[in-house]
Order: structure tokens, then C-alpha cells, then sequence
């Protein structure tokens, strides 16, 4: 802040240690922005908020399981056959929910099945929603 301060035609942005996108804006206040990289890696949901505590934007009304049939659509189209590319972008989606390790080991067990991008996704969700189900 001393910097901005000293600065102020410099943009300076808070990057490191930002585990949630709140907190994130809160710690920021004053400067020009805020960088979310391991929370927005490992935590990808945090990501859905910022139109909305950022930019005051209404709620998109998605659910983390819209995002992934909207995966599985994209993966199914795409010429990307890397799956792992693909699929460490999604790992963390359920991340502090109930049945997030299911969804991750379910991914990872489909990587190993050499299951198609599309395949591995649509797997995880059919685990994840029948321990719903099961619940």
C-alpha cells in the first residue's frame, strides 16, 4: 500500500497466499487488483464469483454440475485428446464438498482406463451422482 501510495499511476495487484476470492477482495482494497492462482488451480469454483463480488453482476445461476455437462460438451467436440490437459483444470470443482475425493479418484481412475476426455467427466459425474443418490 506504502507503494501504491508512492506510485499511484503504477498498477500493483495482490498476488500469493489467496485462498478465497472474499478475503482476496477485502486484502486488496486500494490497490488495482488481485491475482488467484493455486486457489483458482485448486479451488476452480471460486472463479464462478468474481462477476458477481467483483463487478456486481447478478448470480450466473450455474451449478458446479452444469459447468461439467458443459465440460463433457466441450471434450466431446474438441480435438484436445489430452486428458490430463484437460482434466487438472476440474479436479478441484467439488473441492470442501462432500464426495470430492470420490470425483477426483473417479477422474484419475478414468485417466488410467485411457477413457476419452469426454468419457473420464462423464464417469466422475455419474459416480458423484449416484453417491448422491445413495445419500
Amino acid at each position: 500500500r506504502r507503494m501504491k501510495d508512492e506510485f499511484p499511476n503504477v498498477a500493483i495487484e495482490l498476488n500469493g497466499g489467496l485462498a478465497d476470492l472474499k478475503s482476496a477482495v477485502e486484502a486488496a482494497e486500494g490497490l488495482d487488483g488481485i491475482m488467484l492462482g493455486r486457489a483458482a488451480y485448486h479451488t476452480p469454483w471460486i472463479l464462478s464469483q468474481v462477476d458477481e463480488l467483483i463487478y456486481g453482476d447478478a448470480p450466473n445461476g450455474l451449478s458446479r454440475e452444469d459447468i461439467v455437462k458443459q465440460m463433457i460438451e466441450y471434450a466431446a467436440r474438441s480435438d484436445d485428446r489430452s486428458v490430463k490437459a484437460l482434466i487438472r483444470h476440474i479436479m478441484g470443482i467439488y473441492a470442501g464438498l462432500p464426495g470430492a475425493r470420490l470425483w477426483r479418484r473417479t477422474l484419475s481412475e478414468s485417466i488410467a482406463k485411457q477413457y476419452s476426455p469426454a468419457e473420464t467427466i462423464a464417469a466422475a459425474l455419474e459416480t458423484r451422482r449416484a453417491m448422491s443418490g445413495a445419500a
